[in-house]
């Protein structure tokens, strides 16, 4: 079977809801710690090469694939608190982002994201960005959690 090409900006829909489990977890309790990013975001990188074509799942440090078309690919998800797209290094505790360096890195690796939306997991969805517009529209490199984001860019 070929895989599709990826087009930008159109949101790719997926219903995991007889696919997911795990032992005899109520399936309610598994969807849940899916809508967790930690969670999920490990299962949904190694997914892609599946999905759509000339993906390699690499996890190097600052992007989670390799493409001949896009050089470089991050995936981030989007939970029910939104969606920081900034290295996981600026990410965290006592951490601090850095636009400035987020832009840098993107406009320098030519980066490209993956949104993984999961707020409604077993439902995903998948919508690719070029970096240098989510920069551009997210200076601050944080989505906020607005229902009216994920409206306008996943039609959820």
């Amino acid at each position: 079977m070929e895989l599709p090409e990826i087009s930008y900006d159109e949101v790719y829909t997926y219903d995991l809801s007889s696919q997911v489990k795990f032992w005899n977890l109520p399936l309610e309790e598994v969807y849940e710690l899916f809508r967790d990013g930690r969670t999920a975001s490990r299962f949904l990188e190694r997914k892609i090469p599946y999905l759509f074509a000339d993906f390699k799942y690499v996890d190097e440090k600052g992007y989670d694939w390799v493409r001949k078309v896009i050089n470089k690919v991050e995936g981030k998800c989007v939970t029910k608190n939104g969606c920081n797209f900034a290295p996981s290094a600026m990410v965290g505790s006592g951490r601090k982002v850095k636009p400035d360096e987020v832009k840098q890195h993107i406009e320098e690796s030519d980066l490209d994201y993956i949104l993984m939306d999961i707020v409604e997991f077993p439902i995903v969805r998948f919508r690719f960005v070029k970096g240098s517009d989510l920069i551009a529209t997210h200076p601050a490199c944080t989505i906020t959690k607005a229902k009216k984001w994920r409206t306008k860019y996943f039609n959820a």
